[in-house]
């Protein structure tokens, strides 16, 4: 319209063209839904500063001390669940073949022939020793009463059938714990030797980075 136009109520007299304030509130909600996945990251992370047990066992080995500086992916811990051991025999294929993962074993101690009950955990697949004996390698799970240690051997029979030789025990569960994010080493909570439950905290870290990073998100 034009100076002297005879205009009627509600006409619109001039339109102001939105389209770059538009855009900046689009650029302002992404940049503020941005922001708000740092910060929910930034807070797991935090979380993972806390350095938990993977497994419940015992602490057999701790692998910093508090001042340290830990990266991510390094070794903190190793814990181990000495009270079930493994022993894997040898038995003959043929004989094995009907063996199933539950059965009940009985196992003998070699040199003091102690006999300790066990349930088969593996089966393995056929294979051939040395000799050409076709066996098939199974493994038992028996309870440690408290004595048992890797490398000591044991002979074992399933129902009325021998293993064709002697096994090795070795530890049922055994797992290292890695820090998952980097930081300082701020307090420690276990000491070797300590019996710990899965999830439990075993060392905390601290970083400076990360507490900057949630303080300007």
């Amino acid at each position: 319209f034009e100076e002297g136009d005879i205009v009627e109520k509600d006409t619109t007299l001039y339109q102001v063209d939105n389209s770059t304030v538009s855009h900046s509130v689009e650029q302002g909600e992404l940049s503020l839904q941005q922001s708000q996945r740092s910060y929910e990251q930034a807070l797991q992370q935090k979380e993972d500063l806390n350095i938990k047990a993977t497994r419940g066992g015992t602490v057999v080995s701790l692998d910093v001390k508090q001042g340290d500086t830990v990266a991510a992916g390094q070794q903190v811990a190793t814990i181990r669940n000495s009270a079930v051991m493994n022993l894997t025999v040898p038995f003959h294929a043929a004989d094995a073949a009907g063996f199933y993962v539950g059965q009940p074993a009985t196992v003998t101690m070699d040199g003091s022939f102690e006999t300790l009950s066990g349930t088969i955990s593996t089966v393995g697949a056929e294979e051939v020793l040395d000799g050409g004996r076709p066996v098939r390698q199974i493994t038992i799970q028996v309870q440690n009463p408290g004595a048992i240690a890797p490398e000591q051997t044991a002979t074992a029979m399933v129902g009325s059938v021998a293993c064709s030789s002697s096994g090795t025990f070795a530890y049922s569960d055994e797992v290292t714990v890695m820090a998952t994010i980097g930081g300082d080493v701020a307090q420690i909570n276990v000491q070797e030797g300590d019996t710990v439950a899965q999830d439990q905290v075993l060392v905390v870290l601290t970083s400076e980075e990360l507490d900057n990073q949630i303080a300007n998100s």
